[in-house]
């Protein structure tokens, strides 16, 4: 029995998501869904971290199934996956075609996810296939991550029109290690994620903290772009529905002081501090100063290319900490 599909309505008014069924609310099974070369299907490729053409073969170890009666994420049902045994290799693909006018620039690719319990970041990665040029495209991340929320990442087209979107089991886990994960809202879209010149990290920093004396990363404050040799403005914003989104350095009655770098790739772009002065005889035991995230910003002028920026941070004291509360890091093209 086949259903409606709400991405036929954005289809025609100009927002297309390249692929077919990405809600899963089309067929009443997955067996449905996966029946036909413009659908999902299964695949079993040479058993590495990296797909080879995410098509062929049988997969023996990958299970799916339609979730509803609660377990879906959206609508009425959602997409299972389910891994018993060592899967590597094996994963689910569907081949999609873009609009003339989306080659060669980079395409937004998004979903909503949930992993159980068992499932580690980077068990399962999503890949692109260029099925013109036979060649494997890596997005700017591919690992899913554990937990639940929303998946984001960036590919570059090139002239072909002609791709395959690849869920691929990357890691060769022990037999024991089984794993489920519900997808659902699958979209391949120059608007789902990006457009050119414009990127903000996946996942926020969280209560991130460090008493470092040395340079760390900060954790998920990082983002891949693609600029054509303007200005790129780097700075912080808050979590996706957070209203407490801060900056925050902390000591006890003594000079704190946070240094926070804008990174481009293995560069320092530049370094700048937060930091309080407390006169040792003080009442208090501890003193912070809060800012909000946007007044952590910089300006990088890099040369036409494809960067990754990142912040890195570090204390002047192991006494002191600094703080990254639910924070996410931007790059935009200006």
């Amino acid at each position: 029995m086949a259903f409606f599909n709400p991405d036929d309505i954005l289809n025609k008014f100009g927002l297309p998501n390249y692929i077919q069924n990405g809600n899963f609310e089309m067929y009443s099974t997955f067996a449905a869904q996966v029946a036909g070369a413009t659908k999902w299907n299964a695949y079993k490729d040479a058993a590495q971290a990296t797909p080879v053409d995410g098509t062929g073969g049988t997969a023996t170890v990958i299970r799916n199934a339609s979730v509803g009666s609660g377990s879906q994420l959206r609508g009425t049902r959602s997409w299972q996956i389910t891994k018993t045994g060592n899967a590597q290799g094996e994963g689910y693909s569907q081949d999609f075609t873009i609009d003339a006018a989306d080659k060669s620039r980079n395409v937004g690719i998004s979903f909503d996810y949930s992993a159980g319990s068992a499932y580690t970041t980077g068990d399962m990665a999503v890949y692109v296939y260029d099925i013109t040029n036979a060649t494997l495209i890596t997005p700017t991340s591919v690992n899913i991550p554990s937990g639940s929320g929303t998946f984001s990442t960036v590919f570059v087209t090139t002239t072909s029109t002609s791709y395959r979107l690849i869920f691929h089991c990357a890691a060769s886990n022990a037999t024991t290690t089984n794993w489920s994960m519900t997808v659902d809202t699958v979209q391949v879209n120059k608007n789902t994620v990006a457009t050119d010149g414009y990127a903000i990290s996946t996942n926020g920093s969280g209560n991130y903290t460090t008493s470092s004396t040395s340079d760390v990363d900060v954790t998920n404050l990082s983002v891949t772009i693609t600029t054509t040799g303007r200005p790129v403005r780097l700075y912080l914003i808050q979590e996706d529905n957070v209203n407490q989104s801060f900056v925050r350095i902390g000591r006890t009655l003594a000079l704190a002081s946070g240094f926070i770098g804008f990174v481009r790739g293995a560069t320092l772009v530049t370094e700048q501090v937060v930091g309080l002065n407390i006169d040792t005889s003080a009442t208090e035991n501890q003193v912070d100063v809060w800012y909000g995230p946007g007044a952590i910003a910089s300006l990088d002028v890099p040369s036409a290319g494809t960067y990754t920026y990142k912040i890195q941070a570090r204390v002047n004291s192991a006494t002191a900490t600094l703080y990254f509360s639910y924070c996410k890091l931007v790059a935009e093209e200006i």
